[in-house]
């Protein structure tokens, strides 16, 4: 143990020790920095003043995802692992507004065989600014989707909340900004 602490720390060994220090810090500073890193996008706003539409189609341009897993056995020990993951997936989703009601169908749904969009109840709707939400309760699951979307620019936020006792136990969330034409 001794001949291994005078190797480690004799004059010799401390210029090579520090560039491995050195290195380990550029490594993991390298490797730590896409997860606190900012992302900026520059997205062109139009001015859709002047018509009235009913139907949107829009697409994700960001967003954040927040999912809480269960450890490898499945089993509760006491933690969650929360898994946060930022995308720039581009999902695009078609809203179409029918008075009170707004049909809502995403790529996704469209992908797996689905038809017609879920029904999302219109929360506000005039000249500047469309509000819809979905909500569903089910046994021991309730989820809330809210889009909202600024007309004259064409961009929104789209966000879903879920608490459900089937799959996670925990809440789950996700939440992206649109551009809708």
């Amino acid at each position: 143990m001794k001949a291994l602490k005078k190797v480690l720390f004799s004059r010799q060994s401390i210029l090579p020790w520090s560039l491995v220090l050195i290195i380990v810090v550029f490594v993991s500073g390298h490797w730590l920095m896409p997860i606190s890193k900012k992302q900026t996008f520059r997205i062109y706003q139009f001015d859709s003043s002047g018509y009235q539409k009913d139907s949107y189609a829009c697409k994700t341009i960001t967003g954040l995802t927040a999912f809480p897993s269960m450890n490898q056995k499945g089993e509760n020990d006491g933690f969650v692992t929360i898994d946060t993951q930022i995308t720039t997936s581009g999902s695009k989703l078609s809203i179409e507004v029918q008075g009170e009601v707004a049909k809502v169908l995403t790529d996704t749904a469209v992908g797996i065989g689905v038809a017609e969009g879920d029904e999302f109840e219109v929360l506000k709707n005039n000249s500047d600014n469309l509000a819809i939400g979905f909500e569903s309760k089910g046994p021991g699951n309730w989820f809330i989707s809210l889009i909202s979307i600024n007309k004259k620019t064409g961009l929104g936020i789209w966000t879903k909340s879920a608490l459900r006792d089937d799959l996670f136990r925990n809440p789950s969330g996700q939440i992206y900004y649109l551009e809708c034409l």
